[in-house]
C-alpha cells in the first residue's frame, strides 16, 4: 500500500536527518481523518483517503521494527493540548478544528471520546440542512458541506463567477470583499451554532478553535464565538473560555508524537494529579488519530 511505503520511507528519512538511532526511538504516532479503532490500530473508515478498514499499526510495526500507535487526527490535538496546551488543567473541553474539515475532539473528565466505535467526534457529519449540498462523505446537507473550505469556496466562486482558490479565498478576505465577507460570515453563524448546541449539550470549561480556517481570521471567527455566546442555553456559552490559535500544520505532527509519549510514559492507575487523559493500554502496539500525519518520538 502506498501510504504504508510512505510513512516508512518518512520516518526513515526524518531519522536520518535528525541523525537519531532507531534505538532511541519511542514509537510513532499517525494520525489522520476518518473512523478510528484505535485499539486495533485500523482505520474503519475515512471519507477524504477513500479507505475502509485498512491496517495501520501491525505493518507499520512489522516494517519499522517500532511501537505504533493510531488515532483520528483532531483526537491527537486534543490529546497534545491537554498534554501541553491550552488545555493543561481543564478537565472538560472541546477540540474544534475547521478547514477542509469539521472535527472535534471531546474531552469528558478528563477522558476522550470516542464513542462505541471510534467514530466519536465526527461533528463535521451532523446533517443541519437536509437535502443540502453533497459532502464528500456522500450523504448530503453535512455542517463540513455548509461551512467547510471547499463549501466557502463554492460559494464565493458563484458570487465572483470564477473559480476561486484557497489563496484566493483569503486574498479576498484580507481585501474586505463584499460578497466573500458575507458568506463567511453566514458560515461562521450557522457554524458556531452547531457549536453552541454541543457546548448545552457538554457543558465544557473551553473550547478551543483550530485548523487552517482560522487563517480566515475575525471575518469568520467573530461569527462563531458570538453564536456560541449567545445560543446556548442558561448562558453556558458566557462562561465557557474559548481561546483561538494560530495555526501551523506541524500541529498535526506534534499532536500525532503525543500519542507516543502519552503511551509511553503515562503509568495504570494516574491519579487526579496526571496530566494525561488516558491510562496506558494493555496493547504497546496499537492505541488510540488531513490525510495522515506522523511523526516520531524520541
Amino acid at each position: 500500500m502506498a501510504a504504508l511505503v510512505a510513512i516508512e520511507e518518512e520516518t526513515r528519512r526524518a531519522l536520518r536527518d535528525a541523525a537519531v538511532p532507531a534505538s532511541k526511538v519511542l514509537g510513532v504516532g499517525v494520525g489522520l481523518s476518518g473512523v478510528i479503532d484505535s485499539s486495533a490500530g485500523v482505520c474503519r473508515f475515512s471519507h477524504l483517503l477513500q479507505w475502509h478498514d485498512v491496517e495501520l499499526a501491525a505493518p507499520l510495526r512489522r516494517r519499522l521494527g517500532l511501537p505504533v500507535w493510531v488515532e483520528n487526527d483532531v483526537n491527537t490535538l486534543a490529546v497534545a493540548e491537554k498534554w501541553a496546551g491550552d488545555a493543561h488543567a481543564a478537565r472538560d473541553f472541546l477540540t474544534l478544528s475547521v478547514g477542509r474539515g469539521i472535527g472535534l475532539g471531546i474531552v469528558v473528565d478528563r477522558s476522550l471520546y470516542r464513542g462505541a466505535h471510534g467514530a466519536g467526534g465526527e461533528f463535521g457529519h451532523m446533517i443541519v440542512e437536509p437535502g443540502g449540498p453533497k459532502c464528500e462523505c456522500g450523504r448530503y446537507g453535512c455542517l463540513e458541506a455548509m461551512v467547510g473550505e471547499g463549501a466557502l469556496r463554492r460559494r464565493v466562486s458563484e458570487r465572483k463567477g470564477y473559480d476561486v482558490s484557497r489563496d484566493d479565498l483569503l486574498a479576498l478576505v484580507e481585501l474586505g470583499d463584499s460578497a466573500t465577507l458575507d458568506v463567511v460570515d453566514s458560515a461562521g453563524r450557522k457554524l458556531g451554532l452547531a457549536v453552541a448546541n454541543v457546548v448545552t449539550l457538554l457543558n465544557p470549561e473551553l473550547l478551543i478553535i483550530c485548523g487552517e480556517g482560522t487563517s480566515l481570521g475575525s471575518p469568520f471567527i467573530d461569527p462563531i464565538v458570538s453564536a456560541v455566546r449567545e445560543q446556548t442555553f442558561a448562558d453556558l456559552g458566557r462562561q465557557l473560555e474559548i481561546k483561538i490559535q494560530s495555526w501551523g500544520d506541524e500541529a498535526w505532527a506534534v499532536g500525532a508524537a503525543t500519542l507516543v509519549l502519552r503511551e509511553s510514559f503515562n503509568l495504570p492507575g494516574a491519579d487526579d494529579k496526571s496530566q494525561a487523559i488516558w491510562h496506558r493500554s494493555s496493547s504497546t502496539s496499537t492505541t488510540g488519530s488531513s490525510d495522515a500525519n506522523f511523526l516520531i518520538g524520541s
